[in-house]
């Protein structure tokens, strides 16, 4: 009971890109299916589409409207804290994956249903170029303002961009465009710096024990507990 009403308290600006992990992996579980049909025998790979397509049906409802909410949240708010604003990030993984489910199940769809999907990856491209946007100068403002410090949310930036690395190989595979190439290209380039900066960072981080320090995270631990406290 005090649970619930901890969890009544939350605002629309308790949103964060955070939210989206978890409803990501629906279209995640969506697109391997898809993809993995293509090694499985007839049976098989036609229950596996069929899920895929269940899969896909709840996880983007579900991802537009998490989107919605955070888009409110910024737009009416104000960004999440320094300790959290690499959370601006993970929209593009699950806006991301939209387009990557949209191009492996329109494989078995024929060529009308496939050009569909074709048309929504490049829509989805569309809107995580965006995401990815907003996240850079989000995080530019809040370190202009102030400091960005190291901690687990730094991890958030790995899954969004290789689903984008993904997207935009499958367009430019479909497309045969270059321009998609060499954006897939520098985003595994991208993907591989941030885990050799991430992983140096955690492991020095641990060693220190500066890695578990993350305010924001604690502070809303204090306020639920408060809060189930004053309840009971």
């Amino acid at each position: 009971m005090s649970s619930a009403k901890a969890l009544a308290t939350r605002s629309i600006e308790a949103v964060t890109g955070a939210w989206l992990l978890l409803v990501a992996p629906l279209t995640v579980c969506a697109a391997a299916g898809g993809t993995l049909a293509e090694y499985l025998p007839s049976g098989a790979a036609y229950t596996t589409l069929v899920c895929s397509y269940c899969l896909a049906g709840a996880g983007v409802p579900l991802t537009c409207c998490v989107v919605v909410l955070y888009m409110h949240r910024i737009a009416i708010y104000k960004l999440p804290a320094h300790d959290a604003i690499l959370t601006a990030f993970i929209p593009l993984g699950p806006v991301a994956q939209i387009g990557v489910a949209a191009l492996t199940l329109g494989l078995w769809l024929g060529p009308v249903l496939f050009s569909l999907g074709v048309v929504t990856g490049l829509l989805s491209w569309g809107s995580t170029l965006f995401w990815a946007m907003h996240a850079v100068f989000a995080v530019a403002y809040q370190r202009r303002s102030g400091c960005v410090p190291f901690n687990i949310s730094w991890w958030a930036l790995t899954f969004p961009v290789g689903v984008f690395a993904t997207l935009t190989a499958g367009l430019g595979d479909v497309l045969e465009l270059n321009f998609f190439r060499v954006c897939f290209l520098l985003l595994v380039g991208l993907l591989v710096v941030l885990w050799l900066f991430n992983i140096a960072r955690t492991v020095a981080g641990l060693w220190t024990g500066a890695i578990f320090d993350i305010p924001g995270l604690m502070a809303t631990y204090d306020s639920d507990t408060s809060c189930a406290a004053s309840s009971v």
